[in-house]
């Protein structure tokens, strides 16, 4: 019955360990020196492992009182570091949230509240014009796949896919298989693919004997295609410069993924953008429900979503056909140099996000001058809205989230359109991994108009019934869902801010984004949909996209209206009782958990 404990700077309490091991400062300074690691950076690997045998030790009863005490000590560990160790990060290309009252007013909408948050969105990244007539939200993950294939067949000019990841079921199979007809029959064609690294390499078994011959990866599943089309085709691999040193050497994988991930969905057939929170896995394509929203015909759109991949391919690993992975040659090493990797991915990325600047609506038919080819598009966006203008009235914004590089310019435009929630509107939101930062739930709670919200029940979690760690996930859900109800019930706002779970009998929940309805209006004119869970992990440690779309299209309007209806049709109101019941009691240990590791879920 001893509990570990790592303090660098005091020791705990005496009454809290029995007995204590006291690392100090002096002796964590020359394992520093010879690892060539921050503190933050041990600290964590070492907090991880503790908390790992702490949840361990929680399900034998005669233990739980040392595993709270291990939680409890890394807890202690945490908040001293907080205190007395700074993390730097590079040049930061966020800008104030407040209101400015410089800032350009611009009308383009009948609305002036929407004009208002217009112009908020504008001072913060490029605006892109689209036909409301060329935008489909689909239903179900057969819609996604099914889209998603007959675009890759019918590709000419270009596939763009950025996922997570590539599963190895047959329908994955069937989309690489799509992808090689598509190179055979246009020559001209080109395939770029974004995974993230960690997750594209993570070794998965095929089959239930977990033979040899049954490991596969998304690397290995994709590598003979780049060997077969090798002018054709380009595979990057995003490794996130969190990981190196200690933590490379010490992580296992999936518990390596908390650190940062390229969490981006974006898929790109010609001139058609589908954008989407659903991975390339066989779950995404039958029994996980999503959003998904097709912009058909609309190159310009889609030449912003291919350029933001394109520039995180620059710093990202180059998949070779024989599996090997290689850098840029003017890409540092995420796992060696990550302070200049930081700064170099940081200054691409900001080149992308160009305040007051305006595209026009582009078709197949009439590019205006766009081409998906050329690095210079961005160049040739106009200063003012009406420059560009036509009777559509729907307006595209999309928006990027790199927290390790210091690139928020989708927390900041996210947290403008829940500050506009003014008496008479209703915002909806959907996060199925429901752990919403201390910043969002503040404006929540701040805010006065409507907040109707859904997240997964545990059985819907994707994590509900997974094997070791990974199966108190839902119980770690469940505590911060919990904690959130309690907030809105303490300060008064029950009858405001709606929580609901999705209950789909055998069906796991994976959409989210939001939508807005003005003031004293009937049907959604604001949607943000992509790939950000509104969570610390979006925040700070994933790189995400999504787009936000502001319209005064009734038809368009219609269409938000019944996409939001369908996704909380399958739902039930939370309420007190709910937590109350057997099945909803969270260990102690975990709770402890979550508290001090919920960033990372």
């Amino acid at each position: 019955n001893v509990a570990i404990i790592i303090s660098p700077v005091d020791p705990l309490p005496a009454q809290l360990c029995d007995p204590p091991l006291l690392i100090t400062r002096p002796w964590l300074s020359s394992i520093r020196s010879l690892s060539r690691i921050s503190i933050v950076d041990f600290s964590v690997a070492f907090v991880i492992t503790l908390v790992a045998l702490g949840i361990s030790m929680a399900a034998v009863p005669a233990l739980r009182s040392s595993a709270t005490r291990a939680l409890y000590g890394g807890a202690r560990l945490i908040s001293v570091i907080r205190k007395t160790q700074r993390i730097t990060t590079p040049p930061t290309v966020r800008r104030n949230m407040s209101t400015s009252t410089n800032r350009p007013e611009y009308k383009v909408f009948h609305n002036s509240y929407m004009n208002g948050v217009f112009s908020e969105l504008s001072s913060r990244g490029p605006a892109f014009q689209v036909n409301a007539d060329e935008i489909e939200f689909l239903r179900v993950p057969d819609d996604f796949y099914t889209q998603l294939k007959k675009g890759i067949l019918s590709s000419k000019k270009r596939v763009v896919l950025a996922s997570l990841y590539l599963g190895h079921g047959e329908k994955e199979h069937e989309l690489v298989a799509a992808i090689a007809d598509a190179c055979v029959r246009s020559p001209d064609l080109k395939v770029t693919i974004l995974l993230d690294g960690l997750r594209g390499t993570r070794w998965v078994y095929k089959t239930k004997s977990k033979s040899p011959e049954s490991k596969t990866s998304s690397a290995d599943i994709l590598a003979p295609l780049i060997h077969r089309f090798p002018s054709q085709i380009r595979v990057h691999l995003f490794h996130t410069p969190n990981l190196r040193g200690v933590l490379k050497a010490v992580l296992p994988q999936r518990i390596n993924e908390t650190l940062g991930v390229s969490h981006i969905k974006t898929y790109i057939t010609d001139d058609s953008l589908l954008m989407s929170g659903a991975n390339l896995s066989t779950d995404y394509f039958t029994d996980r429900q999503d959003r998904y929203v097709w912009l058909h015909n609309s190159p310009t759109i889609a030449d912003f979503f291919h350029s933001i991949v394109d520039t995180v391919g620059t710093f990202s690993y180059l998949l070779q056909a024989n599996g090997d992975l290689t850098l840029p040659s003017d890409s540092a090493d995420p796992t060696k140099d990550s302070g200049k990797f930081k700064e170099l991915a940081a200054s691409k990325v900001a080149e992308l996000i160009k305040p007051h600047t305006f595209f026009a609506q582009a078709t197949s038919s009439h590019p205006n001058q766009h081409n998906y080819n050329d690095p210079n598009f961005l160049q040739k966006g106009k200063n003012d809205p009406k420059a560009v203008m036509n009777p559509s009235l729907t307006w595209v914004f999309p928006t990027i989230q790199m927290g390790t590089f210091n690139i928020r310019q989708d927390e900041e435009a996210t947290s403008r359109v829940l500050t506009s929630t003014n008496p008479g509107t209703t915002l909806y939101i959907t996060s199925p991994y429901f752990n919403l930062t201390n910043a969002y739930v503040k404006l929540l709670l701040a805010s006065r108009g409507v907040v109707d919200i859904i997240c997964a029940s545990p059985k819907a979690n994707g994590f509900f019934g997974a094997a070791g760690l990974a199966g108190g996930i839902t119980d770690c859900y469940t505590f911060v869902e919990k904690l959130f109800y309690e907030k809105v019930v303490k300060g008064g706002h029950r009858s405001r801010i709606l929580l609901s779970e999705y209950t789909r009998e055998r069906w796991t929940f994976h959409a989210k984004g939001l939508w807005l309805t003005p003031p004293n209006e009937l049907e959604p004119a604001i949607t943000a949909i992509g790939s950000p869970n509104f969570g610390g992990r979006s925040v700070e440690k994933d790189l995400e996209a999504q787009m936000i779309l502001l319209t005064e299209n009734p038809p368009l309007r219609a269409r938000l209206q019944q996409e939001r209806t369908f996704l909380w049709t399958p739902s039930e109101r939370v309420n007190e009782d709910l937590f109350e019941r057997e099945d909803r009691k969270v260990p102690r240990a975990i709770q402890m958990f979550c508290r001090i590791f919920g960033n990372f879920l």
